[in-house]
C-alpha cells in the first residue's frame, strides 16, 4: 500500500509544489484523491500512466482541487481508456461533470457518485470514509486499512528535477 503526494500546495502552485493531489496505490487500485493542476505531469514524473487511475475522490469542488480533472479525462479518452472510471465527490459533482463533459466533448464511461458522509468505497483490504475535520463540512477522506501498514512516499524536489 502506497500513498504518494503528487502536490501539496494550496491555491497557488510554487516552483517546488504542485496543487493538491494524492495517489493511493494498492494492488490493482490506483485512487486519485483530488486532481489539482499538474497532476498528469506528476504522474509522469514517477512513471505511472494516468490510464492506471480507476477511481477519483474529490474532497471539495474548489479549483485548486479539481482544475486538473478536465485535462486528465481528455488524456484518458485520447488513450482509449476502457475501464469504468468512478468519481466520488460532494453534492454538485454531477453538475460539474456534466459541464466538463459537454465543454470537452468527452465520451467515456464514468460513474459519478455524490456523497455526504459514511463509507465511500470498500474493498476486502481497505475502505475509505468521508471525514469531517473539526467543525467544517466533510472535506477529507480517511483510509482504513485492514491488517496492513501504510507506506508514505512524497515527491521531493530532488525527484522532480
Amino acid at each position: 500500500m502506497e500513498i504518494i503526494f503528487l502536490g501539496t500546495s494550496g491555491m497557488h502552485p510554487t516552483k517546488e509544489r504542485n496543487l493538491f493531489s494524492v495517489l493511493f496505490r494498492y494492488k490493482s487500485e490506483n485512487i486519485l484523491i483530488d486532481c489539482g493542476e499538474g497532476t498528469q505531469r506528476q504522474l509522469r514524473m514517477i512513471n505511472i500512466p494516468s490510464t492506471k487511475t480507476n477511481k477519483i475522490l474529490l474532497t471539495h469542488l474548489h479549483g485548486d482541487h479539481i482544475n486538473g480533472l478536465p485535462g486528465l479525462l481528455q488524456n484518458l479518452q485520447a488513450n482509449q481508456y476502457s475501464k469504468d472510471l468512478e468519481i466520488y465527490g460532494p453534492v454538485g459533482l454531477k453538475k460539474l461533470m456534466y459541464h466538463i463533459f459537454e465543454i470537452a466533448g468527452l465520451r467515456m464511461r464514468v460513474k459519478i457518485n455524490e456523497i455526504k458522509s459514511g463509507i465511500i468505497y470498500k474493498s476486502k483490504d481497505f475502505y475509505f470514509t468521508r471525514a469531517r475535520i473539526f467543525m467544517l463540512k466533510p472535506r477529507s477522506y480517511s483510509i482504513h486499512p485492514r491488517f496492513m501498514a501504510i507506506a508514505l512516499l512524497s515527491m521531493t524536489k530532488e525527484k522532480l528535477t
